[in-house]
């Protein structure tokens, strides 16, 4: 009895530092939600703090708070911006979220992204192709990379993110690394926004 009592305890032990290193692993994966390259983000030399954005082009409150957001990250000046594309494996959500990683490789990220939002309803590829354009994309280069399989791998990483983080709904902030913010059906203002940036700082 006296062995098996041991045996039982070293079980124990084993289970709660292998359930507590797949607890580290876990959390250290979904941290690297944060690391991107600068090409797929608003990178800034000063900044101390990172957005992470779980965004959807069809969602009207994501559309709302756009343009808050970013006039709110360009009147801190120390934020460094990542978007990250929810699509809920709808085809066409994929496809905008492939098109933004795939004008990454033109060095035109953030302004295909920011673009959609500004000219929505994006709903076809002759539109898309055709704001893309009006921006300096080659829309035929535009077209092969949205078809290279590590640009669609890239764009559902994003999903796969939303998911780890087990977030429900869109737009959803992660600002810094000890906040995270949904903003309801009231849009918040620049000035709330900067609040926020200044709470997750502390």
């Amino acid at each position: 009895m006296k062995y098996i009592g041991k045996t039982i305890i070293a079980l124990l032990v084993l289970v709660v530092f292998y359930s507590g290193y797949n607890y580290f692993e876990l959390r250290k994966e979904i941290f690297q939600v944060y690391e991107v390259e600068d090409k797929y983000a608003i990178p800034n030399d000063q900044a101390d703090l990172i957005i992470v954005d779980f965004n959807k082009y069809s969602c009207y409150l994501c559309r709302e708070l756009h343009p808050i957001l970013m006039e709110a990250i360009k009147q801190d000046g120390k934020v460094r911006y990542v978007p990250r594309s929810v699509t809920h494996g709808f085809i066409w959500n994929e496809t905008l979220a492939s098109a933004i990683y795939a004008a990454a490789e033109q060095n035109k990220f953030i302004e295909l992204h920011n673009l959609i939002y500004k000219k929505w309803p994006v709903e076809n590829h002759e539109t898309l192709f055709r704001y893309a354009k009006a921006i300096g994309i080659d829309t035929k280069k535009l077209s092969r990379d949205m078809s290279r399989p590590e640009i669609i791998e890239r764009a559902r990483e994003d999903q796969s993110y939303f998911y780890a983080w087990k977030l429900r709904k869109t737009p959803t902030l992660l600002i810094g690394k000890n906040l995270i913010y949904i903003p309801s059906e009231k849009m918040p203002t620049i000035e709330e926004l900067l609040q926020k940036f200044a709470e997750a700082r502390k």
